[in-house]
């Protein structure tokens, strides 16, 4: 049985995952949702390394 560390890695993260899917509601794809969440640094995080990881595995949770 595999276990995923993604509750781990990013913690229950309930406000970024209500504004990626906003985002994602409105723009339609991912590409554009994480093309934004990156220029306008939404996640207001230092790195853009970090801000992928969150975005991927809010991404797996809400299965958009």
């Amino acid at each position: 049985m595999r276990y995923s560390f993604s509750l781990t890695v990013t913690g229950i993260r309930l406000n970024e995952s209500i504004k990626i899917n906003n985002i994602f509601l409105e723009e339609g794809s991912y590409f554009k949702t994480l093309e934004r969440i990156l220029d306008e640094n939404i996640l207001r995080k230092n790195t853009q390394s970090t801000t992928n990881i969150i975005f991927r595995e809010i991404i797996k949770r809400l299965n958009l």
